[in-house]
């Protein structure tokens, strides 16, 4: 004769008894609750005012090439961060870069240099295509207002050799 396992005998579900979960998975439940409110929170970032990117003449950048963007509003008055950016492909013979961001509004102009430091490690898988790279970094925190509005802003590169292979884009963020 075939032993069977010792089992509680059947309790049927009544509807009327509450739901009892588990005590074992409130810890879990609790953690994963607080886990999702964390990332909904770390996720409520407010967009940058500018994130733009421009392309570069695909025969070099010259130091006569200057690049525009313009900052049409800003929501209210505050101290925003400017970044600058440039994407580059392993054409781009330096492992440095010096940028020039020129502010203008009103009647002021500003100007900021910034050195962007430009790796150039080979990558160790191989690819059949082109692989780019990008580089950024801050340059600048200006106080601006809707009174000052629009900011043009101007960018140009400073490097000894007239013309730069290699830079795809380059662009401007401000948040």
């Amino acid at each position: 004769m075939i032993k069977s396992k010792s089992h509680k005998p059947y309790k049927p579900y009544r509807p009327h008894e509450p739901y009892r979960a588990n005590k074992s998975y409130r810890p879990q439940l609790l953690f994963f609750l607080l886990s999702l409110s964390l990332l909904a929170l770390s996720s409520c970032r407010q967009r940058p005012v500018l994130y733009d990117y421009v392309p570069v003449n695909p025969h070099g950048w010259q130091t006569t090439d200057t690049l525009r963007f313009t900052l049409p509003a800003v929501p209210a008055d505050g101290d925003y961060t400017l970044s600058l950016g440039a994407r580059y492909n392993s054409q781009f013979p330096y492992e440095d870069l010096w940028l020039v961001l020129e502010q203008r509004y009103l009647s002021v102009r500003r100007r900021d240099t910034l050195h962007l430091a430009m790796p150039t490690e080979k990558p160790t898988w191989q690819t059949n295509g082109i692989a780019y790279h990008e580089a950024e970094a801050p340059v600048t925190t200006t106080h601006l207002t809707p009174q000052q509005m629009p900011v043009e802003l101007l960018v140009y590169h400073v490097m000894r050799h007239q013309c730069l292979t290699g830079i795809t884009e380059v662009g401007v963020k401000v948040e």
